[in-house]
């Protein structure tokens, strides 16, 4: 069919004037069936055309996105992604939200809490770091102070490092996770930190003294020194730090920082740190820039910790007998005061010992007498195979093995094996017994600190309940020393007897012998002339003496140091016949 020119025209009048309504009405129609499939396609929150859009405008058939998404440089949400929330004090994540039990520890939160709430004028450090043993009870305390400083109105940002959890063993979230914190304590710092953070988004991947001094120090700053008219101190809390786990060097960093960085630059900043007193972190307080800084607070017997213990067990065991469901089969005598005294023996002013008794004879589906007299019995059968009432105790202990050096465990193993199994704890003794130096012996107990002390020429197991430990296989597993390789030791004991080379061969003519060469110093020195008077065939016994005599300076303050060893073994004075 051919149109001409005319027709066309007649064609666009008729659709012009004849159907105006029903063609613009199927027009309307499906343009918004068009949007609507589009719409659903790319919706809010998918990737598409339409996503996060606002007030879509149609124009001739084309679609213009008007999109209002946030930049991914946002300060405040990148802060976030790099918190560690589990490290936050309360933080849900958390099962060991304990604070100190009521009446215990007062004097020591006392201290601490008297120490953060100084003014400027009367400050003289403004680090304190809160030492103790493993299991003595750090972490309950740096609780209980954050708990303290929050009934009193005074800011506190913590972190809380837990070695078996990866979000919170790293220093890389250190200063994000305090940062955030203090944004939520000071609004007033959160324009700086979140405009450093949007000029800047690779900071967190930047060096921590970086972060400290660009998100912490130089914001606070800029703050006066008193929030809306109110005198204040920021305490930053990092408890645990002993557990970072990437490298001790990683801690030691943290130290020289806080120290440099804050401490140093600031008066209303405090910083608290609580940790083992490990020997890399006691170097590292030791350094000018710090110890000029700090305050030192160890948790030893001064803070009277049995006391504490004993008040915790009481209350805990009242408790138990009112609440537990087999209360009515509970003797009220119960426990006795030797079944206290034991577990306070077995404590050594640990807490976590304590502790652990009381949940294991707690427990609901048990009979809590019986529940303790299981703890009691194991302790007096070192193999006893009943290990769960110490599951927490024995992960404390395995960690801190596993952080000996691997080249040095056989031989930490090896000494702590002799000690235990011969009832010596004399350094000198093990020393000549195991033909091992002094000095290695001092270097490879080193990195058992919390547990083990090495004094005056003593071995001091911090823990009572270590040796047990030890030997029973099924809770020590490889650190077990009842194991074949840590046999060597009994054989070179017995090979020394033989010979008579031991110190349990001195017989009381030995004695005899050393307290009237005793009587023959002059000055307090005895002289080789005198060890020497009665020449004759030395025995086994006499070589002991001598080497007792000749090996210090000063022989005859020897021999006294010798005398008081001498009760630790039995067989140092033979029974009469």
């Amino acid at each position: 069919m051919n149109y001409t020119e005319t027709d066309e025209c007649k064609q666009e009048d008729t659709f012009e004037h004849t159907q105006p309504a029903s063609v613009l009405r199927d027009f309307v129609e499906k343009c918004t069936v068009m949007v609507s499939a589009l719409y659903q396609q790319y919706s809010p929150g998918a990737s598409g055309l339409f996503a996060n859009s606002k007030e879509v405008v149609i124009h001739g058939g084309q679609f213009v996105n008007q999109n209002c998404t946030k930049s991914d440089n946002d300060g405040f949400e990148m802060l976030q992604k790099h918190v560690s929330p589990a490290a936050i004090y309360d933080a849900r994540y958390d099962d060991t939200l304990l604070t100190c039990h009521p009446g215990t520890r007062e004097s020591v939160l006392k201290e601490i809490f008297d120490w953060v709430n100084q003014t400027s004028s009367d400050r003289e450090t403004w680090i304190l770091w809160l030492k103790g043993a493993a299991g003595s009870g750090k972490t309950t305390i740096s609780r209980s102070v954050v708990k303290l400083c929050q009934e009193n109105n005074i800011p506190v940002a913590t972190y809380f490092f837990c070695h078996a959890d990866t979000s919170r063993n790293l220093i890389t979230t250190v200063v994000s996770t305090i940062v955030y914190q203090i944004i939520q304590l000071i609004p007033e710092a959160k324009f700086d930190i979140t405009r450093t953070i949007d000029s800047n988004p690779l900071i967190f991947d930047q060096s921590f003294e970086y972060q400290l001094d660009m998100l912490v120090v130089k914001p606070l700053q800029k703050i006066c020194g008193h929030i809306s008219g109110v005198p204040w101190n920021l305490l930053l809390l990092l408890d645990g730090l002993d557990e970072c786990t990437k490298s001790k060097d990683s801690q030691v960093l943290l130290v020289h920082a806080m120290a440099k960085y804050l401490a140093a630059q600031s008066s209303h900043i405090v910083i608290l740190i609580s940790s083992r007193e490990e020997r890399h972190l006691t170097m590292a307080f030791n350094t000018t820039t710090v110890d000029n800084l700090l305050h030192r607070l160890s948790l030893d017997n001064n803070y009277a910790p049995d006391h504490d213990i004993r008040r915790y067990l009481d209350d805990s065991f009242d408790e138990i007998k009112k609440t537990h469901p087999a209360r009515n089969h509970i003797d009220r005598s119960w426990p006795t005061s030797p079944q206290i005294n034991d577990i306070l023996s077995e404590s050594s002013g640990q807490f976590i010992y304590a502790s652990v008794v009381v949940k294991f004879v707690a427990s609901p589906y048990s009979h809590p007498p019986d529940q303790l007299k299981t703890i009691l019995e194991g302790h007096n059968n070192q193999c006893n195979p009943l290990s769960t009432p110490f599951e927490e105790l024995d992960k404390l202990y395995c960690h801190i093995f596993s952080q000996v050096d691997e080249t040095a465990i056989s031989l930490v193993l090896r000494i702590l094996a002799y000690a235990i199994q011969n009832r010596i704890s004399a350094v000198s003794l093990i020393s000549y017994n195991l033909n091992i130096s002094t000095t290695a012996i001092y270097t490879a107990l080193a990195g058992l600190a919390s547990i083990v002390e090495c004094r005056d020429d003593q071995i001091v197991f911090l823990h009572a309940s270590l040796p047990k430990f030890l030997l029973n296989s099924l809770r020590s597993k490889k650190y077990c020393i009842n194991t074949v390789e840590n046999q060597d030791t009994d054989q070179l004991d017995r090979k020394r007897r033989r010979e008579g080379d031991d110190y349990a061969s001195i017989t009381r003519d030995s004695v005899k012998r050393l307290k009237r060469d005793a009587r023959l110093t002059e000055n307090g020195i005895l002289t080789e002339n005198n060890l020497q008077r009665n020449p004759r065939r030395q025995t086994g016994s006499e070589r002991v003496s001598r080497k007792l005599r000749c090996h210090m300076d000063h022989p005859a303050e020897n021999i006294h140091h010798f005398f008081a060893l001498v009760p630790q073994r039995k067989s140092f004075f033979p029974t009469k016949h």
